[in-house]
């Protein structure tokens, strides 16, 4: 009974809200595009690709230089005596341990800038769509990514780039 009446008080609240109106402007909006294509977004991409190619760098010298490490070992296990060469394989597990961590933390960091400069980005875009939609009239202002089908004058894209552009310098 409890549900019937909880499903009921829903569809009546649903049904009799005076907001929801059929003839209220609706426009789409590629964000995806937009942060591609913005001056900003070019620059957030450009510093993001630029720590990734450093990080990736210093992860693969640091490889390189483990790697040479365990061959030099291999090489030199004849001739060293087993104690020796038992603490040198300790020596190397505890480096590989350490660029492990090492490489976790990096992509972890890494992560966090992606992260927060999205962030930044959707608050910014948000702010200047609030504004759009409130100035003319659109009452729902929806991604493009979720449409299946929509009328190409509904895409707004082109003059949100234009406004994020000319509001947004960088984040």
């Amino acid at each position: 009974m409890r549900k019937f009446f909880l499903i009921f008080t829903i569809l009546i609240s649903f049904f009799s809200n005076p907001k929801i109106e059929a003839n209220e402007l609706i426009g789409f909006v590629d964000l995806d595009y937009i942060y591609i294509n913005s001056l900003a977004g070019n620059i957030l991409n450009d510093q993001l690709n630029s720590l990734q190619k450093k990080n990736d760098t210093e992860i693969k010298s640091l490889k390189e230089k483990l790697q040479s490490y365990e061959k030099d070992l291999l090489n030199q296990k004849n001739v060293l005596s087993e104690d020796e060469y038992n603490k040198r394989v300790i020596i190397i597990k505890k480096e590989l341990e350490k660029f492990n961590q090492l490489i976790s933390e990096k992509n972890n960091d890494f992560q966090k800038i992606q992260n927060e400069a999205q962030s930044k980005f959707s608050n910014e875009i948000r702010i200047i769509l609030q504004e759009y939609a409130s100035n003319n009239d659109i009452g729902i202002i929806l991604n493009k990514k979720t449409i299946l089908i929509g009328n190409n004058s509904l895409d707004l894209t082109n003059i949100i780039l234009e406004k994020f552009n000319n509001q947004v310098k960088t984040f």
